[in-house]
């Protein structure tokens, strides 16, 4: 009597952009087995799993529900949604009128774990009138991807997309009205942050008083002397 053996199936695992799954291997398991993976997602992702094979997803385990014939195993990942904005440079700031600050404006997109978050859009905003920040470095906001701002898009306004840091940053530049104002910078449903910046008159200078020519000042000299000599002509009669 000849024993034949078990059958079995492939499990087939692979992985999208931004994380891993391991194995990464083809598996062959017995009909009606388990397989098992983990999966990694990069900072700032969650992962979910597809396929064919069915199972669940438990942390960053993966079983595969009984195998009943060749089946996939597909990890894939999306980043996590934006939790809060963190000032990363430019606040407290001042310079003269119509003069750049020194530093740029910039804030630090965050999930909730504080893992940076890219390609997400900030919008900047300056007061549109009275003292303001000229801000540029930044996209158009009907370019930015879709994004509707929580706060209204006027002249002073600019939105900046996140690099892969979770930076976005603008440049300013003082407008020519002189008093202290805030800059905001806010992405859709979470608090924003605000740069306090400062722009300085402009420095007052006093016109230096131009030295009398050199024959004004003989002249001057000459009628000085005349004059002492003539008092004291005068004073001895």
């Amino acid at each position: 009597m000849t024993n034949l053996p078990a059958p079995t199936a492939t499990v087939t695992p692979s992985a999208g952009a931004h994380g891993a799954i391991s194995p990464s291997a083809v598996q062959t398991i017995a009909i009606g087995q388990t397989a098992a993976f983990t999966v990694t997602s990069d900072p700032g992702y969650s992962a979910s799993v597809g396929g064919t094979c069915g199972g669940t997803l438990s942390g960053t385990q993966f079983t595969t529900n009984p195998v009943a014939a060749n089946c996939s195993v597909v990890a894939s990942f999306a980043q996590n949604a934006p939790s809060r904005l963190v000032l990363s440079g430019g606040d407290a700031q001042q310079t003269l009128v119509s003069t750049a600050f020194a530093q740029p404006l910039r804030v630090r997109v965050v999930d909730r774990l504080g893992a940076p978050l890219s390609g997400v859009p900030v919008v900047f905003v300056s007061p549109v009138s009275g003292a303001a920040a000229i801000l540029s470095n930044g996209v158009a906001p009907a370019s930015a991807r879709g994004f509707v701002a929580a706060v209204s898009l006027g002249p002073s306004s600019l939105v900046s997309i996140s690099d892969a840091d979770g930076l976005a940053t603008v440049t300013a530049v003082a407008n020519a009205s002189a008093g202290s104002y805030a800059v905001a910078a806010s992405v859709d449903g979470i608090a924003p942050q605000v740069f306090n910046l400062t722009n300085l008159p402009a420095a007052v200078a006093t016109p230096p008083v131009p030295a009398p020519a050199l024959a004004d000042a003989a002249l001057a000299l000459l009628a000085l002397t005349l004059a002492a000599s003539a008092f004291w002509g005068l004073s001895r009669r």
